[in-house]
């Protein structure tokens, strides 16, 4: 990051500023942006930060854990991110860098409306002859749509809850096509892949439509190894991806072998979820 040129860092879904999780082996640590602010105000670069977050108790925790980096803080929001995405946007020059930190609990809690929205937010680069979009950095929620389909099932369900679940997947993904995909995948005799792939697959289509190239990680449960989540890296800039893709990419997969790190990955969205009532996978198994 240079000291002159800006980044725009967005956190649409940012908590309270800190990790609390007692069931995980390190029960208490900082996310990311806090080490991130820590480190830009040492070294005076031009990092210009937005955290939202729906929750008010989160937001008030927020702001006072980072009130020292009011320099480096544009703003502190308490709005549903599918809403206040439009009222962000307007304070970031399109040819700036940005990046856009999408983390939901729960798929339902991030339209596809909402990343198409921010892909918009674009300017065309002559040396290069791409446009610059918004960078995100995308948790797809896959446990929680397979969850929904699954709770489609349900012997008596009534039509309208039946097509809230289903409506629910289709607003993550911009798209309706899957239940046709999933539908063959479940009356065929061999299916040839999982369910999860095929969410992942149409929801990478989807982006790729938008102009963006991905990089995607898996985080699954420890014990089971069933997915919890996707972790996607989308930029609309080659030389980004071939960054990612030809030097992160590998370090961040090495990393994630690691037991211990695995396990921090795997108990604090396990955490999460439960504590908002959610069912997990291994409970279904």
């Amino acid at each position: 990051m240079a000291k002159g040129r800006p980044l725009y860092y967005v956190d649409m879904y940012a908590g309270d500023g800190a990790c609390d999780c007692p069931e995980a082996p390190l029960p208490k640590w900082e996310p990311p942006y806090i080490n991130m602010l820590k480190e830009c105000n040492e070294k005076r670069l031009n990092l210009k930060c937005v955290f939202n977050d729906i929750d008010k108790t989160h937001i008030d925790a927020l702001s006072q854990k980072t009130k020292t980096y009011g320099n480096l803080i544009l703003g502190i929001r308490n709005r549903d991110a599918n809403t206040i995405y439009p009222e962000i946007l307007k304070i970031i020059p399109p040819h700036d860098w940005s990046i856009f930190c999408l983390d939901p609990c729960k798929h339902d809690q991030l339209d596809f409306s909402t990343i198409r929205g921010i892909a918009d937010h674009k300017t065309f680069i002559q040396k290069t002859g791409e446009y610059r979009r918004p960078e995100m950095i995308i948790t797809f929620m896959v446990y929680t749509m397979l969850q929904n389909y699954k709770a489609t099932k349900i012997p008596n369900i009534s039509v309208t809850n039946k097509a809230a679940l289903l409506e629910s997947i289709d607003k993550c993904l911009g798209t309706n096509s899957w239940r046709k995909e999933v539908t063959d995948w479940e009356t065929s005799e061999i299916p040839e892949t999982k369910m999860n792939h095929i969410f992942l697959r149409i929801f990478l289509e989807q982006l790729k439509k938008l102009g963006y190239y991905t990089v995607v990680f898996e985080v699954g449960q420890t014990l089971n190894k069933s997915i919890i989540y996707y972790l996607i890296f989308s930029t609309s800039m080659l030389r980004a991806y071939r960054i990612m893709s030809k030097n992160f990419e590998p370090a961040v997969k090495e990393v994630m072998q690691d037991e211990w790190l695995r396990q921090n990955f795997t108990f604090s969205k396990m955490a999460k979820a439960k504590e908002k009532g959610y069912v997990l996978l291994d409970q279904f198994i």
